[in-house]
């Protein structure tokens, strides 16, 4: 009878698929047992006997919906990971009528098996994935290389909301649902960066300033009083929110307050639109947490502007992170606003104790604090933590109202970076965050150029800047040094039998392991080559650099029998040593790429003692062994003839050190 009915109501003209869904449930027809679909119309209508209506797919949009019509969109991979069938395939459909390509996955394990070749724009999952849990899911997805960043939007069959604000999946729709609301939320997430919520109860203002957002390019939710802006805030999570404050059911006021109290949605800027233009009517929008407030009538032109410079601001996210920490509730929101701005990632605490429990879980790497708070004030905050391993390197600007030179002094006594008298314009304040960012970027960059340096080379550069040498110099000086060369025997073949993963995280390991070592007996490691390893030594008060690389080589060869455990086939380590005068200093080109190394016929000789010295043994040269002779027992073999040495080679092999 049902199927009569349909095909009657078509017949006779009625096209639009929400007519038919509204006439079938005020007939109670909406439940027919078993899901199916009916016969050629499948793209339309989608029926459960679990749940009402799953909803409508091939739907366009009405004016001031927000439902892109099919084809707006570039075509866009979607993967769907969803325990029943009929749901997945009415997700398929419904999202195909759009353009989007759908690929759907059996199970858990399949879904992360075709990750890498399906390379999905979005993903959607449900909490429920047959046996395996949608959240869990969710956490080895994001732990596959390339998929850190790939939107998700979940699926949830009950109120999972909690559970998917603790794990960060920000896009959520719960069942039952309607095609509309799921094409809907979909487009806004293809649209991440440009979508705009209008909350006014005016359809007036809808249709001039969402018209007008439109044609420049922004996608526009619609929202007609605060309760349903909630809703749809919530759902939708916008990039921006356009709000006026007088409507029914919740003000303005009301709706920014609770979109700023919400972790979730407290990062989503508001810009206040109303006719309420008084000073305590514009403070009030503040120190409710707006991020600007225009008085109607709106000039829209200046609201284009204030857009703008919001969504520019949201493509800047994810600079340094920066902690606010003020008693006044205005201070934090405009200290906040102007960050934010800047693309800095901003959190706000209202007293000391506040900030100092959210420095040691948010890490952020400046404090601007007040100098006046309850509790904790901000020196005896500081102080806590400086005196903090974690939390030391933290930069800390002082906000006072007391620019006098006592109060210059104790924030230079307490270790502090800088400090701003109030009032103050937020320029100012993000000039001076600027600048100590740079000072930050500088020192890091220093620390992790000591990784790939040697302490030689970071030295000479130190020194050349501290001189304000000019920078096309080289220089290059003579110096008695002992080198030291270990290489694995028979790597390529060990290679081979390798992925190039492996090899890397082989080698990373292996040299982990004898660099220690080596700095542990003063090395100046010069450089890895391979798998080889060149180090150097220099005489240090009253110890031997020979016997430095000497007691090196035998602790090295010691740690790759531990290194070797349960490891097949096992690694084998061969290392040569010599001593006498090398050129160490600028070797490259003067005005592109230099390398600080050593270079000379004695870093030669210690190369070749490498290579002749047998499979787990140390080969040392005579000008060593002179040096070494009392610490350590030998055994002298026969002259080795070296390549490019006309004449025979003395040289010994370690046995042991005393």
């Amino acid at each position: 009878m049902t199927k009569t009915i349909l095909d009657f109501m078509l017949a006779g003209g009625l096209k639009d698929m929400a007519c038919v869904l509204a006439y079938l449930r005020r007939k109670k027809l909406w439940s027919i047992g078993k899901a199916r679909a009916i016969k050629g119309r499948s793209p339309h209508l989608f029926f459960s006997a679990s749940s009402p209506c799953y909803g409508l797919g091939g739907c366009h949009r009405k004016e001031g919906n927000g439902i892109m019509s099919p084809g707006t969109e570039e075509s866009k991979r979607v993967m769907v990971g969803i325990g029943s069938r009929a749901l997945a395939s009415f997700i398929q459909k419904t999202l195909q009528t759009q353009g989007y390509e759908v690929i759907l996955a059996e199970d858990g394990d399949e879904l992360l098996m075709r990750l890498s070749e399906a390379n999905p724009d979005l993903l959607i999952l449900q909490n429920q994935f047959h046996t395996k849990d949608g959240f869990k899911l969710y956490e080895s997805i994001r732990k596959i290389s390339g998929f850190q960043d790939t939107p998700v939007l979940m699926i949830m069959n009950g109120d999972w909301t909690t559970r998917c604000q603790e794990a960060g999946i920000r896009y959520r729709i719960q069942i039952p649902f309607e095609a509309d609301q799921l094409v809907s939320l979909v487009t806004t997430i293809f649209s991440r960066g440009r979508t705009i919520l209008l909350v006014d109860d005016s359809r007036i203002i809808h249709k001039d300033l969402g018209e007008f957002l439109r044609s420049h390019g922004y996608y526009v939710l619609e929202a007609y009083d605060g309760e349903e802006g909630l809703e749809r805030i919530r759902q939708f999570q916008p990039d921006l929110i356009i709000t006026d404050i007088e409507m029914p059911k919740m003000t303005g006021y009301e709706l920014c307050q609770k979109v700023k109290m919400d972790p979730a949605l407290e990062y989503i800027p508001v810009i206040i639109c109303s006719s309420l233009a008084d000073g305590i009517d514009i403070e009030k929008g503040f120190e409710v947490g707006a991020n600007d407030y225009l008085a109607k009538p709106t000039n829209k032109h200046e609201l284009l502007d204030v857009v703008k410079r919001f969504i520019e601001a949201i493509q800047l996210k994810g600079r340094e992170k920066i902690l606010v920490a003020d008693d006044s509730d205005m201070t934090r929101n405009m200290i906040k606003i102007g960050l934010w701005q800047q693309g800095f990632i901003v959190e706000t605490a209202k007293d000391g104790r506040e900030a100092y429990e959210k420095c040691l879980r948010f890490q952020p790497d400046i404090l601007i604090t007040d100098f006046m708070m309850p509790g904790i004030d901000g020196l005896e905050l500081s102080t806590r933590l400086r005196e903090k391993e974690e939390t030391k390197s933290i930069s800390i600007i002082m906000m006072t109202a007391r620019a006098n030179k006592a109060e210059l002094a104790r924030t230079i006594k307490m270790g502090l970076d800088a400090f701003i008298t109030k009032p103050f314009q937020n320029d100012r304040l993000i000039v001076i965050v600027e600048r100590l960012l740079a000072e930050r970027r500088l020192r890091r960059e220093k620390e992790a150029m000591k990784h790939y340096l040697s302490e030689a080379a970071v030295h000479q550069a130190e020194l050349l800047a501290a001189q304000k040498a000019s920078s096309t110099e080289l220089r290059a000086d003579e110096k008695k040094l002992t080198i030291l060369f270990s290489d694995i025997v028979g790597f390529t073949p060990t290679c081979e039998r390798l992925t190039p993963r492996e090899i890397v995280t082989l080698m990373n390991d292996y040299f982990d392991v004898m660099a220690k070592i080596l700095k542990e007996h003063d090395a100046i490691i010069d450089k890895f080559i391979r798998d080889a390893i060149m180090a150097l030594f220099e005489d240090k008060e009253g110890t031997p650099g020979a016997l430095q690389a000497v007691r090196s080589g035998l602790r090295m060869q010691e740690a790759l029998k531990v290194f070797n455990k349960n490891r097949q086939p096992p690694l084998s380590l061969r290392i040569g040593i010599n001593t006498g005068i090398v050129v160490q200093g600028d070797i490259g080109s003067r005005f592109l790429r230099r390398d600080y190394t050593v270079i000379g016929d004695n870093v030669n000789l210690a190369q070749r003692l490498e290579s002749a010295a047998p499979p787990g043994g140390i080969l040392i040269s005579r000008s060593t062994y002179e040096e070494v002779q009392d610490h350590i027992g030998v055994q002298e073999i026969p002259p080795l003839s070296l390549k490019g040495k006309s004449e025979t080679t003395p040289a010994y092999l370690v046995k042991a050190a005393h």
